[in-house]
């Protein structure tokens, strides 16, 4: 009997060997290390992204490709989500006799892809005005939240950008992580472990709110809660370790849902015949300076990791844990992931790249975007 697939992609999680080389980060990338090696999972510490954004990362690791088409930037002035209308990994699934479910916010449609199965789709809804009218049931709060939407945004001004289609202030919204696409998917699995699942998990991804039980700690300064400050220089020395003190909780807040996780497939005897994929997408993006084709020359090691390192850990059934130390991109790991998991060929995949020559990583404000090759784990991290 077929297990199932589950397919986390834990958004803007950083490698372990892209942390930076204080005491408190190495001691994360320990846990790390045990927490997949203790579950039976190939660690892949120096996977790494092409590039900076999910919307990039992920249209090109669902097709096994690595072109320098920019999503990102293209969907980012019209403010409308990505919608993945191909998607070769979902339907290398749907050909093996999976059906696919998935889990996601409303920022990006991972449902688009047209397969012999219909996906079944869960959305759930961003944080947005009209969330928030409907959700907050203190209608002072509600009074607060609206009242200074309106005074920080006029209502022409709005109507305008509304019509040139650049935003809808109603529908616009913050992604952030919530809580029941695990839950859900933790029920769901139980009930049809036949299936694929995949479930877009907005964790670590900023904003850096949770302390690492996972409670929300209310009394940090607001400005620490977002991995930088935007511009060509986005962190001081000072403000990126103030940040990243935030991110590290955080990571481990995704540890402590992903080991719950875990748990309950364990108990529910599902765990062994599992196939588990969990990888980041980015990296922390608590770089000094912002990795653009602009900034080549003033970007350091650090910010170079804190861009691009991410993870990436699978597990399939009867495997054991191993720590993988290859350089190697996202896109070409699932790519052999997927023939792993299939038994399909990459020309039955139809994928574009299986192996790459050089490290390599896009950097943005051009088009085309400028390919760079760099050697992001060449030297030691360092604060």
């Amino acid at each position: 009997e077929k297990g199932p697939v589950i397919h986390l992609l834990m958004d803007g999680f950083i490698g372990p060997d892209g942390l930076p080389g204080d005491k408190e980060s190495q001691l994360l990338r320990s846990q790390i290390l045990s927490f997949f090696r203790d579950y039976d999972f190939r660690l892949h510490t120096r996977a790494y992204s092409h590039y900076t954004t999910t919307a990039d990362s992920m249209t090109r690791l669902l097709n096994f490709r690595n072109d320098d088409e920019n999503i990102f930037q293209r969907s980012a002035l019209m403010r409308e989500p990505v919608s993945f209308h191909e998607n070769a990994w979902f339907s290398a699934l749907d050909k093996s006799g999976y059906p696919l479910v998935v889990y996601q916010t409303e920022s990006m449609d991972f449902c688009g892809t047209p397969l012999t199965r219909k996906i079944k789709c869960n959305v759930f809804p961003m944080p947005n005005l009209k969330t928030l009218h409907r959700d907050l049931k203190d209608p002072w709060v509600r009074a607060l939240v609206l009242l200074r939407t309106m005074a920080s945004q006029s209502m022409i001004i709005s109507k305008t950008l509304k019509e040139s289609r650049i935003m809808d202030l109603g529908t616009w919204g913050v992604s952030v992580y919530d809580e029941r696409i695990m839950a859900r998917l933790s029920r769901d699995i139980k009930l049809q472990p036949g299936n694929a699942y995949f479930a877009h998990v907005l964790l670590p991804h900023a904003p850096t709110i949770f302390r690492e039980d996972c409670s929300i700690d209310y009394d940090s300064e607001s400005w620490t809660r977002w991995p930088h400050s935007g511009g060509k220089v986005s962190n001081s020395t000072e403000s990126r370790l103030s940040r990243h003190a935030k991110i590290v909780p955080q990571i481990r807040c995704a540890l402590k849902l992903l080991d719950d996780f875990f748990k309950e497939l364990k108990a529910s005897g599902l765990y062994d015949r599992a196939t588990i994929i969990v990888h980041g997408d980015h990296g922390t993006s608590a770089f000094q300076t912002r990795p653009s084709a602009y900034t080549m020359e003033q970007l350091n090691d650090l910010d170079l990791r804190e861009a691009f390192s991410t993870l990436f850990a699978v597990k399939l059934p009867g495997g054991t844990s191993r720590i993988d130390e290859e350089i190697v991109s996202l896109n070409v790991l699932m790519a052999r992931t997927a023939g792993e998991v299939t038994g399909m060929s990459a020309d039955g995949l139809g994928a574009a790249v299986t192996h790459e020559e050089e490290p390599f990583v896009y950097l943005i404000d051009v088009f085309p975007l400028r390919r760079a090759y760099v050697n992001i784990f060449g030297k030691p991290a360092e604060n």
